[in-house]
């Protein structure tokens, strides 16, 4: 609903040396209009099957890659996991009339010419926990894209302890295929525990998905109180 929004014209955005002029569109939302948001975008997700196949096959592609380093490690249960991940959906739904949304719901999201979101952040307090999640997807010329996208989740008014998930790609285009760096990483600021994060590199000869060949190399690393193992 626009009467939600409000606009902000010619905004300057960088990001990894790409600079770009965009459209901010910045939402706010009472605690009540933010339940009732929220319910609806748990109902989309819900029935999002392109987006239950999406992250599957994300989930699929690096528990292929542990599967291949370890042994004894059980098959891939691809309906399990995506029955899994809507039951889960639907359980949040229920959870969310219960919700202590003390100031709403702000999102701002940056757009470029074609209304393609290129960066959103979104921000809000649920008790005594501030959330806030960040995606991006970047376009570098016709050779290049940065993808992100960060949950990071804070005790309101302590000293600084935050937990943050990250996920990143940067796509390389090529002829007749492309490369992808991601990195997908979990840490504990403001404390003493460590962090962890998978690295992986894709190389893909051929455009075609069903003809493509593709070459990977992965690592996991795991840090300690600044030591890296």
């Amino acid at each position: 609903d626009e009467k939600y929004f409000s606009e902000k014209k010619n905004v300057d955005f960088k990001h990894e040396g790409v600079k770009l002029e965009l459209r901010e569109l910045t939402l706010k939302m009472s605690p009540k209009e933010s339940k009732e948001f929220l319910t609806k975008f748990a109902d989309q997700l819900i029935e999002d099957k392109k987006l239950h196949d999406m992250l599957v096959k994300r989930v699929e592609l690096v528990y292929d890659q542990v599967a291949f380093a370890e042994e004894g490690v059980p098959a891939f249960d691809e309906k399990e996991l995506k029955d899994g991940l809507v039951d889960g959906l639907k359980e949040m739904k229920s959870g969310i009339k219960d919700l202590d949304i003390k100031k709403g719901l702000t999102s701002k999201i940056l757009v470029d010419k074609d209304n393609i979101i290129i960066n959103r952040d979104m921000s809000m307090e649920i008790g005594d926990t501030s959330i806030a999640i960040n995606s991006k997807d970047v376009p570098d010329g016709d050779k290049k894209r940065y993808q992100e996208a960060s949950i990071a989740f804070a005790e309101t008014g302590n000293s600084g302890e935050k937990i943050i998930f990250s996920a990143d790609n940067t796509i390389s285009y090529k002829d007749g295929g492309r490369t992808e760096d991601m990195k997908v990483g979990f840490e504990m600021e403001g404390t003493d525990e460590g962090a962890m994060s998978f690295t992986m590199k894709s190389d893909f000869d051929g455009e075609s998905a069903k003809k493509q060949k593709v070459d990977r190399t992965f690592a996991l690393t795991l840090e300690e109180q600044g030591s890296e193992e």
